[in-house]
């Protein structure tokens, strides 16, 4: 026989359910939004009261001129969440050109050259994905940033590439790991690759 079992503790609402030594929880989250004006960066800070003690919880979040948000989940009785925006800063260590060879996940698929151009100065982040079959071009729209991870939104220009997630995170100074996913299409899709700084 399997059970679920519904528990409440305080505000929070616990389902378990039990088969063979598997528990499921499900834990209270706070879902923050703002707005946000571009040229600007957002770093999100907690702390368990007022007047001191704030840590950053993620990277900074590029502004949009939108809203943005974030999910976070309450590990303690009592969290105060703060918003701090500062001047968008450059992402000094990916700035330049990075290259390499891009593999896809699909086992029949052929592997390309990405190429993406960091210009900090001017915000101007962009890809070049290419093999001997097919070229695209691509815009990155920053999304959030931090000293060693940056993600972006891959829009594709030209080509017949399609739009995707990409997280790029810092190596070291002359190489960073690559990885582009397909959120929202109908199969998980993805790429991945070591890039090295020309």
């Amino acid at each position: 026989m399997r059970r679920l079992a519904l528990a409440f503790a305080g505000s929070a609402l616990c389902a378990c359910a039990r088969s063979q030594n598997v528990t499921l929880n499900i834990v209270p989250a706070v879902h923050l939004t703002w707005q946000t004006t571009t040229n600007k960066a957002y770093q999100l800070e907690i702390s368990t009261n007022v007047p001191g003690g704030w840590a950053p919880t993620s990277e900074r979040v590029e502004g949009t001129g939108g809203g943005v948000g974030a999910y976070f989940e309450a590990t303690a009785a009592r969290q105060f969440f703060r918003v701090q925006e500062t001047a968008a800063s450059g992402i000094n260590w990916l700035e330049g050109v990075w290259e390499g060879t891009t593999y896809q996940a699909n086992s029949n698929s052929v592997p390309f050259t990405s190429r993406l151009s960091i210009a900090n100065t001017n915000r101007s982040f962009g890809a070049i994905y290419s093999n001997n079959s097919f070229s695209c071009s691509a815009e990155l729209d920053l999304l959030s940033y931090s000293d060693t991870l940056a993600r972006f939104y891959s829009r594709v220009r030209s080509g017949p590439c399609v739009d995707g997630l990409l997280i790029i995170t810092r190596i070291n100074t002359t190489n960073v790991l690559y990885n582009w996913y397909l959120p929202n299409g109908p199969t998980v899709a993805s790429s991945f690759a070591v890039l090295i700084k020309n």
